[in-house]
């Protein structure tokens, strides 16, 4: 994952594209709303459409709408 991940960034800051490597199966291509997939990062990399209907995305929204709690340290 690291390999993947620092590939990723340093091929984005090279040329502007984050596909890691031109011959690679998966290519990453830039976002719009009439082709909005997303990169998955994942021991097998690979591009999705379904974020938005993800659990995932339901627990981090359920977990940001929570109440912050504060307390005062001693």
């Amino acid at each position: 994952m690291k390999d993947i991940l620092t590939g990723i960034f340093v091929q984005f800051a090279k040329s502007g594209d984050p596909t890691p490597d031109p011959r690679a199966d998966v290519k990453w291509p830039q976002w719009t709303q009439d082709d909005p997939r997303h990169f998955v990062f994942d021991f097998h990399p690979r591009l999705s459409r379904n974020l938005m209907d993800s659990k995932f995305l339901d627990f981090w929204e359920q977990l940001a709408s929570q109440p912050k709690r504060h307390r005062e340290e001693l």
